[in-house]
């Protein structure tokens, strides 16, 4: 579910209110408001209105929705894992980075050994910042 809003589920006796993380107060209200009167207007005041939040949704809720207690488990397991692979990936590319930086130096270095290694290095400096 988007983290930018906000989801009623009516389940009859249950109204739940579950809020994204990113949501604005405007679309808390306004599901509040949506779910009272859905409450008031069907339901004769008798339905209990539950408050969710993402990411500590409770079972109840996750149960009518059709989400199986190990399909949450696993879902966490793979955003885990995911979030690890992530970090390496940008590790491994700021690592080519930077050796990708000083061979251009030693290259460029080798190929004009009047310049000094500063005015090199300034240089690279340079182009890298062209190639971001």
């Amino acid at each position: 579910m988007d983290p930018g809003y906000v989801f009623v589920l009516d389940t009859g006796n249950k109204i739940f209110m579950w809020y994204g993380k990113k949501a604005k107060s405007t679309l808390k209200s306004k599901a509040r408001l949506m779910a009272e009167k859905i409450n008031k207007n069907e339901r004769k005041n008798k339905a209990e209105i539950l408050t969710d939040v993402m990411g500590v949704e409770s079972e109840e809720f996750l149960l009518h929705l059709g989400v199986e207690e190990y399909e949450q488990q696993n879902l966490q397991i793979v955003v885990s894992f995911l979030s690890i692979i992530y970090i390496a990936i940008i590790k491994i590319l700021y690592y080519l980075y930077i050796s990708l930086k000083f061979y251009l130096i030693h290259l460029i270095f080798n190929i004009f050994n009047n310049y000094s290694f500063d005015r090199v290095y300034y240089a690279v400096n340079r182009f890298a910042l062209l190639l971001q």
